[in-house]
C-alpha cells in the first residue's frame, strides 16, 4: 500500500494536470515531438557574479507528468506554447551550471523542467 504522502502527491499532480495545466508541445533536439500537459511554474536562481555580488535569474518551469515525459529532459530540447495564433518557444536550460530539470516531488510524479525564452513566432490569421 502506498504511504499517505505518496497518495497525496499523486492526488495533487492529477488535480493540477486536469485543472491548472495547459497543452504544450515538447520537442527533443532529435526532432521528436510530444504533446503533453504542463503546469506552469518558475524558479529563481541566485548566482554569484565576478564582482562579488549576486544576480537573480528566473526561469519558466514546466511541471510535466512523468508518464507523459518518460525520459530525462536534455539541454536544448524545446517547449512550445500556443497562445492564440502566437507560438512562444522556450529552450530547456538553467543558468550557471545548475541542473536543467528535477523531480517536483518525492514520489516522482512530475518533472520540473527549467527553460528560457528563445523565440516568439507571430502568425497572421488567414
Amino acid at each position: 500500500m502506498l504511504d499517505l504522502l505518496d497518495r497525496g502527491h499523486r492526488f495533487l499532480a492529477a488535480r493540477q494536470a486536469s485543472h491548472v495545466s495547459r497543452a504544450v508541445q515538447y520537442v527533443r533536439t532529435t526532432g521528436t515531438a510530444l504533446d503533453v500537459v504542463a503546469t506552469i511554474g518558475r524558479t529563481t536562481f541566485e548566482l554569484a557574479t565576478d564582482a562579488g555580488g549576486t544576480q537573480s535569474i528566473e526561469s519558466r518551469d514546466y511541471l510535466i507528468p512523468a508518464e507523459m515525459l518518460p525520459f530525462d529532459p536534455s539541454r536544448g530540447d524545446r517547449v512550445i506554447e500556443l497562445v492564440g495564433t502566437t507560438q512562444i518557444v522556450y529552450e530547456v536550460a538553467a543558468p550557471g551550471g545548475e541542473a536543467h530539470w528535477r523531480w517536483s516531488d518525492a514520489s516522482r510524479t512530475r518533472r520540473r523542467v527549467h527553460t528560457k525564452h528563445v523565440q516568439t513566432i507571430e502568425t497572421v490569421p488567414a
